[in-house]
């Protein structure tokens, strides 16, 4: 997915972005309700080899303050692969714990 860059940028800046051209340009005012947030996390979490993209969309998801159902089923569903290592797998523990 192209958009997974995007988690590098703080969540905050990239949506009091995307509100600036939503107000500078009318045609434009639905695109922060529109933006796929949950589909961006979902997809980190389930498509990474790598600690990586999960490890910024978790500083996304502690940035936004709540977790959607379908990124929760994401995040509990990537603790069962092998790949994932100790410090990943205690943040995500951690974060769907304190969701509940």
């Amino acid at each position: 997915m192209p958009l997974l860059p995007l988690l590098e940028m703080d969540r905050v800046r990239f949506y009091g972005h995307l509100y600036k051209v939503a107000q500078d340009h009318a045609e434009l005012a639905g695109i922060v309700q529109s933006f796929p947030e949950a589909l961006l996390l979902r997809f980190s979490f389930e498509s990474s080899v790598s600690d990586y993209w999960p490890m910024k969309a978790i500083d996304w998801i502690k940035a936004a303050g709540k977790i959607t159902p379908d990124v929760r089923e994401s995040l509990s569903t990537m603790l069962n692969k092998s790949w994932v290592p100790q410090r990943l797998r205690q943040r995500v523990e951690m974060l769907v714990k304190n969701s509940e």
